[in-house]
């Protein structure tokens, strides 16, 4: 997800871009996103371009009891402000744009890379212990058998009474 803003760099502040996104799949380095749709707006700045944006994304993702494989839905938003490298009307480096690290910059072409930032919001939005569903089972300790599919024969050994009604 590539958007050239050098158009928008050139125009005054306040000036606005709307963008449909509706991607079939996207690799986001480390994440398998199968499905991307929202709509994302760029707003030039003094200092750049402000991505302002929401998103529903379906990801690849394993359940945290079962192991299985399973699509998790996420909602999400982004809210970024985008610094540019190179002056767009010199094409100099632009001395006066301090970057913090961790900050987000369009390349020397212009080209907002809108993948980062997505990539970011998901890690933040997923869940800690993602579930396949909310009645998963889980896996026995024991045998390693996938409760969801069948029941074992393991004996349950309960050390605390206080803790039985856990085991059931």
């Amino acid at each position: 997800m590539e958007y050239n803003v050098a158009q928008l760099l050139k125009e005054p502040v306040g000036s606005i871009r709307q963008v449909e996104v509706s991607e079939a799949s996207a690799s986001l380095v480390d994440i398998k996103a199968d499905r991307i749709d929202g709509r994302v707006r760029f707003m030039r700045t003094d200092l750049g371009i402000w991505a302002k944006g929401r998103f529903q994304i379906e990801v690849a993702a394993e359940c945290s009891r079962c192991l299985e494989g399973y699509t998790q839905d996420l909602t999400m938003k982004i809210d970024e402000q985008y610094y540019p490298v190179v002056n767009v009307n010199t094409g100099k480096w632009n001395p006066e744009v301090s970057l913090e690290e961790g900050s987000f910059t369009l390349d020397i072409n212009h080209v907002l890379h809108l993948g980062e930032a997505l990539r970011q919001g998901i890690v933040s939005t997923f869940p800690l212990k993602p579930l396949c569903n909310d009645g998963c089972r889980g896996i026995c300790s024991q045998c390693g058998s996938d409760l969801n599919q069948m029941s074992c024969n393991c004996r349950k050994e309960y050390y605390d009474s206080r803790w039985a009604i856990l085991y059931e």
